[in-house]
C-alpha cells in the first residue's frame, strides 16, 4: 500500500513538471499599450515642466499660432542655435510665437531667452524689429507712410496761417 502511495505521488509530481514544462499558448501575449496623453492633460504638465517639452510640443504649439514658414524659421533657429526646446516651448506659450520669432530674428540667444521668459514688457519691439531687419530678417512694421495714413490731413496743418 506504501508503495502505491509513493508511485502516485512520484507520477503525480512527473505530471506536473512536464505540465509546467510545456511551452505556453502559441499567440504572443499583447502588450498593453498606454493611451496617448489628451492635449489639454499634455499642456496642462508642460505648463509645470516646460523643460520637459519636445519637438513634436512646440511643433504643435507653434501651427497653432504662426504660419509654417515662420514655424520652420523657430525650429531651425532653435536646432543651430543649440536652444532647449523647454525654453522655446515656454517663450511661445506665454508670449507668443511671432514674438518669439522677431526674438530669433534680432540675434537674442539663450541667456537673453531666459532673462525675458518671465516678463517680455521689457521688449521693445521696434529695436527688436530693427535688429532683425539688420540680421537679414524682414518683419512687417508700420512704416512712416502707414503712420501718415492714421493721422487725419487737418491734424497736421496749422490753422493760425
Amino acid at each position: 500500500m506504501i508503495t502505491v502511495l509513493g508511485l502516485l505521488l512520484l507520477s503525480s509530481t512527473a505530471v506536473a513538471v512536464v505540465w509546467h514544462s510545456q511551452p505556453g499558448p502559441s499567440r504572443p501575449r499583447r502588450h498593453v499599450r498606454r493611451p496617448a496623453p489628451q492635449p489639454a492633460r499634455r499642456i496642462h504638465h508642460l505648463e509645470r515642466r516646460p523643460e520637459r517639452a519636445h519637438r513634436a510640443d512646440l511643433q504643435r504649439l507653434l501651427a497653432a499660432q504662426v504660419p509654417s514658414s515662420v514655424a520652420c524659421f523657430v525650429l531651425q533657429r532653435g536646432e543651430r542655435d543649440q536652444l532647449p526646446t523647454g525654453l522655446l516651448w515656454a517663450w511661445t506659450y506665454r508670449h507668443g510665437g511671432m514674438l518669439l520669432a522677431l526674438a530669433l530674428a534680432a540675434g537674442l540667444g539663450r541667456e537673453d531667452l531666459e532673462w525675458h521668459l518671465s516678463d517680455a514688457g521689457t521688449l521693445d519691439r521696434g529695436s527688436l524689429a530693427l535688429h532683425a531687419e539688420l540680421n537679414g530678417y524682414l518683419f512687417r512694421t508700420p512704416s512712416m507712410s502707414d503712420l501718415w495714413r492714421l493721422v487725419p490731413l487737418e491734424a497736421t496743418v496749422d490753422r493760425q496761417l
